[in-house]
């Protein structure tokens, strides 16, 4: 004979003194913890799979180089992800270096998305692509994003 009472919410027995429990009773107790259990475990509104949770754990990657000066370069830093959004900027310099006298700005920090960047910084699948100018790129402007011996911190985000 099943119990006289249930549990409230699985509907499991709750045997008294007077019950006597049967195998049939276990049996059917098991297919209901293991039916919710499952359920719970599968519901992918509350869990997040391993591969989520690698993603969600690696939002950014922070990478430096040294400039060397070449008016095109590829930073490919190896990532686990395709880079959305990211900046860049000089270690140790202000991130516009304006020379008054000569009419002149050097712009070294620059916002990129995958829909548009500052001038001379590009986003790419597996990293950016930085300009170093060598001539204005208009009034006064220069692009310097790979000047030579330069140390410089990108971050890119997922």
């Amino acid at each position: 004979m099943s119990s006289s009472e249930k549990t409230p919410n699985l509907r499991l027995n709750k045997w008294l003194g007077s019950d006597i429990p049967s195998r049939t009773d276990f049996v059917n107790d098991n297919i209901i913890i293991d039916t919710a259990l499952n359920g719970h475990t599968k519901n992918s509104n509350i869990h997040i799979t391993a591969d989520e949770r690698v993603k969600w754990d690696n939002a950014y990657y922070i990478g430096t180089f040294m400039g060397n000066g070449a008016t095109t370069r590829n930073i490919t830093p190896g990532i686990s992800f395709v880079p959305r959004l990211g900046l860049i900027f000089p270690i140790d310099v202000l991130p516009t270096v304006s020379d008054f006298n000569n009419k002149v700005c050097y712009n070294y920090f620059a916002f990129f998305s995958s829909r548009g960047s500052s001038a001379g910084v590009t986003l790419r699948e597996d990293g950016i692509t930085v300009e170093q100018s060598t001539t204005s790129i208009g009034n006064g402007n220069y692009k310097y994003f790979n000047d030579n011996g330069q140390a410089y911190v990108y971050i890119l985000f997922r």
